[in-house]
């Protein structure tokens, strides 16, 4: 599937993470297409254009509240990721979303309201699932100090909107 192809997935083993970092970390780093601090830009860019969505087309005001903690929080993060990809000396993809994130906004961009709202808050639930999973595994496995150090920082924070999500899916 195409998400395939931008994530080993929930529930992937070690081995897959581990095989991607060591390609993110290999002298092609700057071509391999899943690298795992490229992989988390992308999902930045994500998060920011699906909460913009989520603010001009959901309906719940709380996840509406959500979406603008996304936009400012994913944005810090994406800023903080290109520094340290700087200093790493790796670069992150331009501002564009790869086909499978863009390819979600399309579908995304079509909904309104109430239909909007349940997938936006399936898609953070998976979302930050995801990045979790990331997080966790390019701090296990990455070569680059100032990567993980990046993860490190960033990963309380992803696993407070994991819980805000479900809190708000509980309600």
């Amino acid at each position: 599937s195409d998400a395939s192809k931008f994530r080993c997935g929930l529930g992937a083993t070690r081995a897959c993470h581990n095989a991607r970092a060591r390609r993110c970390d290999s002298a092609d780093a700057h071509d391999a297409p899943i690298c795992g601090h490229k992989r988390a830009a992308i999902a930045n860019r994500f998060e920011i254009e699906e909460a913009q969505l989520a603010l001009a087309q959901g309906s719940d005001p709380r996840l509406k509240e959500f979406a603008r903690t996304m936009v400012m929080d994913h944005g810090v993060a994406l800023k903080d990721l290109e520094t340290a990809a700087r200093m790493a000396g790796v670069t992150v993809p331009d501002r564009k979303l790869d086909d499978a994130h863009q390819a979600r906004i399309n579908v995304r961009s079509r909904k309104k309201g109430a239909d909007f709202d349940q997938q936006y808050r399936a898609d953070q639930r998976q979302a930050h699932d995801e990045a979790i999973a990331l997080l966790v595994a390019y701090q296990q496995s990455g070569r680059s100090e100032q990567l993980r150090a990046w993860t490190i920082k960033m990963l309380p924070a992803v696993r407070k909107h994991r819980e805000a999500i479900g809190a708000l899916n509980a309600q």
